[in-house]
C-alpha cells in the first residue's frame, strides 16, 4: 500500500514539476516493491522514473529506465505496461528528435492498447504521432541519430 502511496505523489509530483520530490517518492516505491518482489511495481517505477529523466533531459538515463520497465513488463506478462512504456519511450524518442524510433515505439503502443481493447489510449497514441509528425513536417523537429 505505502508503494501505491509513493507512486502516486510521485506522478502528481511529476505533473505539477517538482522532479527532486517526485524522485524520492520513486526510490521509496522502489524500495518496498523490491524487498517484497512486486516486478510490476518495479516497471511501473522504472517507467515514472523514465518519464521524469526525460523531462530533464537526460536521454541515456530515461532511455534505461524505460528499457528496464519494458523488460520487466514483458518478462512478468503486463501488456498495458509494456504498451504504457511504449507509448512513453515514443515521447522520449520524439522529444529527442528521434522520430524513427518514435515512430516504432508509437506503432507499438497503439497496437497494445488495441490488442487490449483500450481505445481512449489508442486515440491519444494516435494525437502523439500526429502532433509529431506534425512538428517534423514544419522543420521544429530535427531526426538525429543516438551517440555510440
Amino acid at each position: 500500500v505505502m508503494a501505491n502511496i509513493y507512486m502516486s505523489r510521485a506522478e502528481l509530483l511529476l505533473e505539477l514539476g517538482d522532479g527532486s520530490i517526485a524522485a524520492r517518492c520513486c526510490a521509496l516505491a522502489l524500495d518496498i516493491h523490491r524487498q517484497v518482489g512486486n516486478h510490476l511495481g518495479e516497471a511501473e517505477t522504472y517507467r515514472l522514473l523514465g518519464r521524469l529523466f526525460t523531462a530533464r533531459r537526460q536521454w541515456r538515463t530515461a532511455e534505461n529506465l524505460l528499457q528496464d520497465s519494458l523488460r520487466l513488463s514483458e518478462e512478468y506478462n503486463s501488456p498495458l505496461g509494456a504498451a504504457e512504456t511504449r507509448r512513453d519511450l515514443g515521447r522520449m524518442m520524439a522529444a529527442r528528435g528521434r522520430t524513427t524510433d518514435a515512430q516504432v515505439a508509437f506503432g507499438a503502443a497503439l497496437e497494445g492498447f488495441r490488442k487490449l481493447g483500450a481505445e481512449q489510449e489508442a486515440r491519444k497514441v494516435e494525437e502523439l504521432i500526429g502532433e509529431m509528425v506534425g512538428s517534423f513536417s514544419s522543420g521544429t523537429a530535427v531526426e538525429t541519430t543516438p551517440p555510440a
